[in-house]
């Protein structure tokens, strides 16, 4: 089987339900904080009480909250600035899927790197490896979008080597 079918029939449940996404990028200033900028578009905004003062109680760095922020809304997103205390190693924490929707996916741009968070996962510490629950997960649907192309294949094989004739 040509790996772009495996990876189109891996990416079918995604199909299935709604996702969001959002972005953001963290910065060390050096004198102890770091300043976190967060994007979120305006149609995951909409359902939020009061998203310009919640957004960022969703990102913790190293335990701590935000000691300042500020939120402007744009036409197409808000955005959110804050300043955290931040000594390293620092450890990310974002909750955003508690408060957006469970599939809402964040990418956060820090140093050279790219930081996702899901649901599932919601730390990070910045030069570490993803943790093992997400290679298993992709592993998984891997195996299952490989298992049920190969049944489809070989349904539409046999249904093809025996043609059923319509009685006339």
């Amino acid at each position: 089987m040509r790996p772009w079918i495996v990876l189109a029939l891996a990416a079918l449940p995604a199909l299935a339900h709604n996702f969001s996404s959002s972005r953001s990028e963290l910065t060390l200033e050096g004198n102890g904080l770091a300043r976190l900028e967060v994007h979120l578009p305006m149609s995951e905004v909409e359902h939020l009480a009061q998203a310009n003062r919640a957004l960022l109680r969703h990102f913790r760095i190293n335990n701590e909250g935000a000691i300042s922020q500020q939120c402007e809304y744009l036409p197409e997103e808000l955005v959110c600035r804050g300043k955290f205390f931040a000594t390293e190693p620092l450890e990310i924490e974002c909750r955003l899927p508690e408060a957006v929707l469970p599939q809402h996916i964040h990418s956060m741009k820090f140093q050279d790197q790219t930081i996702v968070f899901t649901g599932a996962i919601v730390r990070a510490v910045p030069g570490q490896r993803p943790p093992l629950v997400l290679f298993v997960v992709l592993a998984v649907a891997l195996l299952a979008a490989v298992v049920v192309g190969s049944r489809w294949l070989r349904r539409r094989r046999a249904s093809m080597a025996n043609p059923t004739v319509a009685a006339p």
